[in-house]
């Protein structure tokens, strides 16, 4: 066995208690029906597990792989129709509170630095991609603001600003 790889460096629980977290958002996330539903989900989760473990380059590879998709999963579950985009923080869908043991072993195993990270990430995206755009949409706003007299209705104002949403 290879010394250097980064299998043989993983404590013998993590992978359980990795499995563990995968069947816990599974079935918050997931209908299950009685014992068969459970033990499906249970194989569901060994297969996934053992398929990023074995095609996992690194530690931080396999940590990364199974938090993005239990993020997916958490995500889509809270946000039905919308795959793969982040809409809403999945923890603060969650209505359990934490049990203290199980945020320490998140912790351990890096799960919750990969999801902050992975959110982060989406957002700096979404303000690189829609910032300026909107910045410009303020600026443009502001300017025909200062153009109004200040004795016109509240009704007058929102219409020059839907005039100027539309042809702006």
């Amino acid at each position: 066995m290879d010394t250097s790889d980064w299998r043989t460096q993983l404590q013998p629980d993590s992978r359980q208690r990795i499995l563990n977290k995968i069947m816990e958002t599974l079935k918050r996330n997931r209908p299950i029906s009685g014992p068969e539903g459970l033990e499906e989900l249970r194989k569901i989760a060994v297969r996934f597990e053992a398929g990023v473990y074995s095609a996992a380059a690194s530690q931080t590879d396999y940590l990364r792989k199974i938090s993005l998709k239990m993020l997916a999963v958490e995500t889509k579950s809270q946000t039905p129709g919308v795959a793969g985009s982040l809409q809403s923080n999945p923890v603060v869908g969650n209505q359990n509170p934490p049990d203290p043991a199980s945020i320490d072993s998140i912790a351990q195993t890096g799960l919750i630095c990969d999801w902050q990270e992975e959110v982060y990430q989406k957002i700096k995206a979404m303000k690189e991609m829609y910032l300026p755009e909107l910045d410009e949409m303020y600026q443009k706003i502001a300017i025909k603001l200062q153009q109004v007299p200040f004795f016109w209705s509240l009704d007058s104002i929102l219409f020059i600003l839907y005039k100027c949403s539309t042809k702006c």
